[in-house]
């Protein structure tokens, strides 16, 4: 089972073809048991109502990990991310950054943060919108070297939320010219 890296060493060691993959699995086992922890809480739980869909990569990066309620900072290494999510029938784009690895802290520490701008929002603070935040310090693979990886290796970025059942497959309504064309 692939989890998240346990020691800088391990990332540095690792290919860029193991490190993207370990992304993709982490993400979609992270998406399916977020719906697990939420369902008990949702009006008419359906994991159909549920759904993300990887839509590009950016480059690899480490950053200083905030967390607010114990005003702890930690290590994180990860990829910044665009993605399409839906929920309950109200789709949005994401960009953020998501962890392969992360220094000891508290285990509520967030090591995901999905308030950037676009892929290339990198120079500074992204925010996870409950005040908790990742400073980027450095790029270890530039955003170009893992898309024409991706590319070149013909890298399925959804495999994982497929198999699951997380992923958010092509919006299949037809609008017709009359009607309100809006997601």
């Amino acid at each position: 089972m692939k989890y998240y890296y346990r020691t800088k060493d391990d990332v540095n060691n690792a290919t860029l073809e193991e490190k993207l993959d370990t992304m993709l699995y982490i993400n979609a086992k992270h998406c399916l048991q977020s719906y697990e922890d939420r369902k008990q809480l949702l009006p008419k739980p359906n994991i159909n109502n549920y759904k993300e869909k990887i839509l590009n990569i950016g480059g690899l990066y480490k950053g200083i990990g905030h967390f607010h309620n114990t005003d702890e900072s930690y290590m994180v290494i990860g990829f910044m991310v665009e993605s399409e999510v839906e929920y309950y029938k109200k789709r949005s784009k994401m960009f953020g950054f998501r962890s392969i690895y992360f220094d000891k802290c508290s285990e509520y520490a967030p090591i995901d943060f999905d308030d950037a701008d676009s892929l290339d929002d990198v120079s500074g603070r992204i925010d996870n919108g409950i005040g908790d935040h990742v400073n980027i310090i450095g790029e270890l693979i530039s955003k170009n070297e893992v898309q024409d990886f991706i590319k070149k290796n013909n890298i399925d970025l959804n495999k994982y939320l497929k198999e699951t059942g997380m992923y958010l497959d092509k919006h299949q309504k037809k609008f017709s010219k009359n009607r309100d064309h809006g997601i």
